[in-house]
């Protein structure tokens, strides 16, 4: 039924309770996000962030370094979506090297993975403690915008 990568039914598109963990289903889109279409690789990209399912995170750190700005874009929307800290390091490696535009995507991004990942609590295991120590091995980089000085006027 998945076989054939360029067969983009809606059905294959929309998680189900059934197909979310579906490893047919992930290789199906892994296979299609390898594929020669961008608008195929971008039609997986979304299906990955809609799943959620944190097996796609290679899968969508190679995304975004996709010849098409589009599926960039929607691998930052999707790795911001599922929402895992591991998707931090790719993510900040990549701010450095993009326009404005794709800095603000990733920020929201950072900010959808922090927001998804600290709960209630603060043990060792929670998702604070794991957030906090995915931010100390991958500090975000600097966002500070240096503010023109304007000349003074005797």
């Amino acid at each position: 039924m998945l076989s054939d990568p360029t067969d983009i039914s809606p059905k294959v598109l929309r998680p189900t309770r059934e197909s979310r963990d579906s490893a047919e289903r992930i290789d199906y889109l892994i296979g299609l996000r390898a594929g020669q279409s961008p608008g195929n690789r971008w039609k997986a990209a979304q299906a990955f962030g809609r799943i959620q399912n944190p097996v796609a995170l290679e899968a969508l750190s190679e995304a975004l370094y996709d010849e098409d700005w589009r599926v960039q874009r929607k691998a930052i929307w999707a790795l911001g979506t599922i929402g895992d800290p591991r998707a931090l390091q790719p993510l900040r490696q990549r701010y450095r090297e993009v326009d404005e535009g794709l800095q603000e995507l990733i920020r929201d991004a950072e900010e959808m993975i922090k927001t998804r990942m600290y709960g209630p609590g603060s043990g060792p295991g929670s998702a604070a403690s794991i957030f906090q120590k995915a931010e100390a091995r991958y500090p975000a980089p600097s966002r500070t915008r240096a503010t023109p000085q304007r000349a003074r006027t005797p």
